[in-house]
């Protein structure tokens, strides 16, 4: 029917009362309710847990992941059932209900019926059918399979329900249109949207994106190489994840998850003995990592390889940040945390929930650790738990551990990373079992991908390497379980290798072998995976959205500035309202000096000017009368020092914030909290180049890996560059000798080289959460749904430059010898390539070896690209453009005054004109130079041409000039 035909139709029924005229005003029938008469119905699945009903049990058991947060036994949760809807969308149907069809169900003994002499056993009465809609003869009809039973037995029902004898009856015929729907057909169609789902996913299983992770469903090589799938089937992934969270300072009970019918639990005596346990741990790491700084570096390179008959190229060492020691020892103190509580528990509770079975020297090596803490309550660890009892009687002693327990921990750690896979299942091991934990994550897509996977397993790695270098060469005793020093091996490297080569060696069926293989294929899936999508641009590239975050270039832009207007008025007030008119370009450096405690203002050129004294200009300014006074009639008013001092601090961290806004593409933490600004044991990072202040700093994230780092170098704008000068000459030195009047100790000169660093304590860096605290407070201001850390600071610049910046600068690679033509030529003429003329030839004394002017040329252009987006670069005047312009064009030309002759046709005899006005030089002017490149391609004499074309280019002009 077309529309115009269906319009009566439609007006009609909108002049209906109370009739629904859109969908949202259909009401959905309760669920369980008998069928509706004349509606179709559907087989399907319904939820055990809420009254959802759904065709398809792959959209069954999404539900269940999203809704209920049930990523396993899916069949467990969700039921067969029959569906009915108001709409017939084909096999995608929506707004589906739960019928109740215990009333119609049929029992017949054919699939053909006879409606004039079937029999029907249902389990209601028969439906009243009007007789205007019922075709009576005897027409054969199919009956829907879910309200037929073929088998040859009567349906048992309720008896008050059911008529236990055959009725005969007569089956209704109803209209075309509430025909239901074949069965067969249904079924059908949801096989083949079954199979187009797999299709679907068998093409996209292989192609790496950047998911959350993966799903019980999924197929991918990654899924395939851990078999995670395979070892967590059927288990409460929930209860597995919690049972390795840590306890917390103060341990109580802890309930680990409900498991048929029954609370798995850890006392609250045996969380305090876990705690005591895990100090116990921290202890035997510090000693580890003792053993390391005292072990030969060439061992540790040794130690350091994976393959048979090559040491590693950098040695084993301790991490160089701090914080990721801490990091990496919470993730063995999760495996221990986790590994004990399993022992806590039953053997088929660690079988049935977890998958694992202990071996018997685990549970030896285990239960000595336990029994060396203080003795239990009771005599068994299964004991029924008792709330009261545990709260009352097991929290009165405080535990303390011992060096036998660190020693019983070294033992068991070694035992576990040294077994072997005798039938090359390491799923067995405890080590590979929890890498697989941590393989689980709680939510839908319930295993990390290769990405997410890989950084758990450098600390198994890293820490399972330590451990067994102490069980090699330990430089303390062991008493508890024998085992002797290393000066007591007649050959220390014999010793070193009977370890490392069955243990550590890539290819071994030992449990570190496994995770290096695991390590590196999951690398190698992490790289064609690529990065997160995080950033997206606006059409007219002024909006990027970073997650679900907006950022504005304007407001971008409006942030920078203002962080360093208000840095200058902090440091306006610091220098008591006075600032000098300093031409930095003048001031002298020298970038390789690499005296002890040198800086710019210790150069011989700066010396003469007494720059290092320019800070005493400051006395005066802070006795004037005024709101900057701090000293009075000979006396220095009452937290006047403290007061600056306090400011002082705090024009610091602006200042911080305001160098790492502007000196380019943004810095790491642990580069900006160590730069000095004068020369230590190693060189200075502030220096001055071409006028303005920068930051060379020599880092690189993998340094101590792969044993290679770099120079990077960030310019920072003039209006900032004033800033850090004026607070390296003027205010650093003066509330230095303010912090030392404090103390006492007006004539100790202490050295000072950290730039970042409270004034009372000048030899302590400022850690990274300073400047994250300043980004977080001032970004809030100017952006509304985004905190700016250091990393997402990072993840924005980049992204903003990649876009807006990169067709700024010049393509510049260190080692493309083709890049510059005549630096080749240069390099080949001397018989040297390139990386060889670079590191051994004509560096220039000035500048540190590996931060030539090449490379010093290209990190400028960087940085004062980004000035300029920035919109705070040094303005040039417009006079000084014009002068740089219009120089060359006037010296181009020669005046040539010769006598003067009368106009024709004048009366004044002082009127007067040049016969020959300005005449071209064939020397200097820019078209016959041109002309004459022009001659030399094509290989013809330039020189008599081109004097010939002068005389009439002249003659012309003089003439044109003269007719005028």
């Amino acid at each position: 029917m077309s529309s115009k035909d269906r319009s009566p139709a439609v007006a009609h029924f909108k002049r209906i009362p109370n009739i629904a005229q859109k969908q949202s005003d259909i009401r959905q029938p309760p669920s369980y309710c008998p069928p509706l008469p004349y509606l179709p119905t559907y087989s399907g699945f319904a939820c055990c847990h809420c009254d959802t009903g759904l065709t398809v049990a792959r959209s069954m058991t999404t539900h269940l992941s999203k809704v209920h947060d049930i990523h396993c036994q899916y069949k467990l949760h969700y039921r067969s059932a029959t569906l009915q809807t108001w709409y017939n969308h084909g096999h995608n149907l929506q707004c589906l209900w739960i019928v109740n069809t215990s009333s119609q169900l049929v029992n017949t003994s054919s699939q053909l019926v006879n409606t004039s002499s079937q029999l029907v056993n249902t389990s209601s009465p028969l439906i009243n059918i009007p007789s205007q809609l019922v075709n009576t003869s005897s027409q054969l009809v199919n009956i829907p399979s879910q309200l037929v039973n073929t088998s040859s037995q009567l349906v048992n029902t309720p008896s008050q329900l059911v008529n236990q004898q055959s009725v005969p009856t007569t089956l209704p015929v109803p209209l075309k249109s509430a025909i239901p729907l074949d069965t067969t057909d249904d079924m059908l169609d949801d096989m083949l949207e079954e199979n187009e789902e797999l299709l679907v996913e068998e093409l996209d299983g292989d192609h790496y994106t950047a998911t959350k992770g993966y799903t019980w469903h999924d197929s991918n090589v990654w899924l395939k190489r851990v078999q995670w799938q395979e070892v967590f089937n059927g288990r409460p992934t929930e209860i597995i994840i919690a049972t390795y969270k840590l306890p917390s300072r103060t341990p109580d009970t802890y309930r680990i998850g409900h498991y048929n019918n029954n609370d798995l639990v850890s006392p609250r005596a045996n969380e305090k003995r876990i705690a005591v346990i895990l100090e116990a741990f921290r202890q035997l790491i510090d000693r580890c990592l003792n053993t390391v700084d005292k072990t030969s570096s060439q061992i540790r390179c040794w130690w350091q390889s994976i393959v048979r008959h090559s040491p590693y190229r950098a040695p084993f060492s301790r991490l160089q940040n701090k914080a990721s020691i801490q990091k990496y020892i919470a993730y063995w103190c999760r495996m221990l945390t986790y590994i004990l509580r399993l022992f806590n528990l039953t053997e088929d509770i660690r079988d049935r929930v977890y998958g694992i079975r202990y071996q018997e020297k685990d549970l030896q090596h285990l239960q000595q650790i336990w029994d060396s803490t203080t003795p239990p309550i009771s005599d068994s660890r299964h004991a029924t738990y008792d709330p009261d009892t545990d709260y009352n009687n097991n929290c009165a002693k405080a535990l303390s551990h011992t060096k036998q327990t660190e020693e019983l921990l070294l033992l068991f750690w070694a035992t576990v990373l040294t077994e072997h896979f005798d039938d090359g299942t390491s799923t067995r091991n405890l080590l590979i079992h929890f890498s697989n934990v941590l393989g689980l994550q709680a939510h839908a897509s319930c295993f990390r991908n290769s990405k997410d996977y890989t950084p758990y397993l450098a600390p198994l790695i890293y820490f399972g390497k330590l451990i067994l270098l102490e069980y090699a060469l330990p430089v303390q005793l062991y008493t508890f379980i024998d085992l002797p020093v290393r000066d007591t091996y007649q050959s220390q490297v014999q010793r070193m290798h009977s370890i490392q080569s069955p243990y550590l060696i890539r290819g071994n069926f030992h449990p570190i072998p496994e995770l290096i293989e695991r390590l590196k294929f999951g690398r190698v899936i992490a790289n064609n995976m690529g990065a997160k999508p995080t950033m997206q641009w606006s059409d007219n590239k002024e909006i990027l959205h970073y997650l679900d975050s907006k950022v504005s270039m304007h407001d971008f832009k409006s942030w920078v500035k203002t962080c360093i207007d208000g840095t200058k008025q902090q440091l306006q007030e610091l220098m008591f309202g006075y600032i000098p008119n300093i031409d930095l370009s003048k001031v002298a450096e020298s970038m390789s000096m690499d005296k002890r405690s040198f800086y710019f203002a210790l150069h011989p050129e700066n010396v003469k000017k007494d720059m290092v004294g320019w800070y005493k200009q400051l006395i005066p300014k802070c006795k004037e009368p005024g709101p900057y006074q701090m000293h009075r009639d000979g006396e220095w008013l009452p937290g006047a020092i403290d007061n600056y001092i306090s400011k002082r601090d705090t024009f610091l961290q602006h200042l911080m914030l305001c160098m790492h806004l502007t000196g380019g593409l943004p810095a790491r933490s642990p580069e900006i909290s160590t730069i000095k600004y004068r020369n230590s044991d190693t060189l200075r990072n502030i220096m001055f180049y071409k006028g303005l202040l920068a930051s060379t700093i020599r880092y690189h994230k993998a340094q101590t890996s792969h044993n290679h780092e770099f120079y990077v170098a960030r310019f920072y704008p003039d209006c900032v560059t004033q800033l850090l000068f004026l607070y390296l000459v003027y205010i650093r030195p003066f509330t230095s000798s303010l912090v030392r009047r404090i103390a006492g100790n007006d004539g100790l000169q202490q050295v000072e080289h950290l730039l970042f660093c409270d004034a009372k304590t000048p030899h302590i860096p400022w850690k990274s959460r300073v400047l994250t605290n300043i980004l977080k407070s001032t970004s809030i201001q100017y952006f509304s749904d985004i905190q700016f850390g250091i990393a997402n600071y990072r993840q924005v610049v980049v992204g903003i430059a990649d876009t807006l910046l990169k067709d700024k600068v010049k393509m510049f690679d260190l080692k493309n010898t083709y890049q510059d033509i005549v630096h080749t030529t240069m390099t080949w003429q001397t018989g040297h390539s390139l990386a060889i003329r670079q590191g051994n030839y004509a560096a220039q004394m000035e500048y540190p070896v590996n931060l030539q002017p090449r490379l010093l040329e290209q990190y400028f252009a960087i940085s004062t690209a980004w000035h300029r987006w920035l919109g705070i670069a040094k303005t040039i005047k417009k006079m000084d453009i014009v002068q740089r312009v219009e120089t060359p064009r006037i010296s181009s030309l020669k005046m040539t005054p010769v006598s003067p002759i009368r106009t024709v046709g004048t009366t004044n005899p002082n009127t007067q004109i040049y016969t020959r006005l300005p005449t071209l030089s064939t020397s200097s002017s820019p078209i016959i130079e041109a002309k004459k490149r022009k001659a030399r391609k094509l290989s013809i004499e330039p020189e008599e041409r081109e004097t010939k074309r002068a005389k009439i280019c002249n003659r012309k002009f003089a003439y044109v000039l003269i007719s005028r």
